[in-house]
């Protein structure tokens, strides 16, 4: 399975499948080995990818979990979808997973085509976040 450098850290991924890129962000600290069914049912359709944001599964580990975690992610997805050669993509994600791709579809409207957000609030405090990433 592939691995790259993606805004100075090593990002794993895996991938199946040929056509419009779909990539898979998981939930919070989850990785792609969470969504290995999506994988293959969807690669009979799609590029489909799935990540390992950073901190997880077999990417880079991190010292930290900062507030801009979902950001990150975000802008994670983006650049991978780039490094594939893909202009666009659509992005799935769950829980904090669609937070990212959300967060990534405000921040690069030109490179998401449409976003499937499953189990997102619409809203947290930072606050809350912070305890929530701390414990």
């Amino acid at each position: 399975m592939p691995k790259t450098m993606i805004n100075g850290h090593s990002i794993f991924y895996c991938e199946q499948g040929t056509g419009k890129l779909l990539m898979i962000l998981p939930g919070n600290t989850a990785s792609s080995a969470c969504h290995q069914q999506e994988l293959t049912y969807f690669s009979k359709n799609f590029h489909v990818v799935a990540i390992d944001p950073w901190g997880t599964g077999q990417s880079d580990r991190r010292t930290d979990w900062t507030l801009d975690w979902w950001a990150q992610m975000g802008r994670d997805a983006i650049s991978l979808a780039v490094h594939l050669g893909e202009k666009k993509v659509i992005l799935m994600g769950t829980s904090g997973g669609a937070a990212a791709a959300l967060i990534a579809a405000s921040a690069f409207p030109n490179n998401v085509e449409a976003v499937i957000a499953d189990s997102v609030c619409p809203y947290a405090q930072p606050d809350r976040l912070r305890r929530e990433v701390d414990n």
